[in-house]
């Protein structure tokens, strides 16, 4: 099928939207599949001869983007948990030492299971 497109205007010709219908041979076009549809706006993709090409080398960059991003993130909740479990063992010492403590247990816990599942998530990205 052919979609009319709309590229960025610079000399990659990325595309940054198209429309199916309805459908103008005057405006710039490209063919493309049923299966390419889901590419052209989740992924970088070109224009070029007419034809859909997904840039490899720019989804490369991307994925490492967002890889170091998930990274910097997976570290930051492990510090998190670090100073959490700090926190944990004082509010558990002043219960023990004087039977009360000024640490708001709960809203932590609650912040805590929060983090718990962002860090299984990022732990099926990386």
């Amino acid at each position: 099928m052919k979609i009319n497109i709309i590229t960025d205007g610079t000399e990659k010709n990325y595309i940054i939207g198209y429309t199916i219908k309805p459908f103008n041979p005057d405006l710039p076009n490209i063919e493309i599949t049923e299966d390419d549809l889901p590419y052209l706006m989740t992924q970088k993709c070109r224009a070029i001869n007419n034809k859909l090409v997904r840039d490899e080398a720019e989804l490369k960059v991307i994925a490492n983007k967002n890889r170091t991003a998930y990274e910097n993130e997976y570290d930051a909740i492990h510090a998190w948990f670090k100073r959490y479990d700090e926190q944990v063992i004082q509010y558990n010492r002043h219960i023990r030492l004087h039977g009360e403590s000024d640490i708001d247990i709960a809203s932590l816990d609650a912040e805590a299971e929060v983090k718990a599942a962002r860090l299984k998530e990022l732990e099926a990205l990386l």
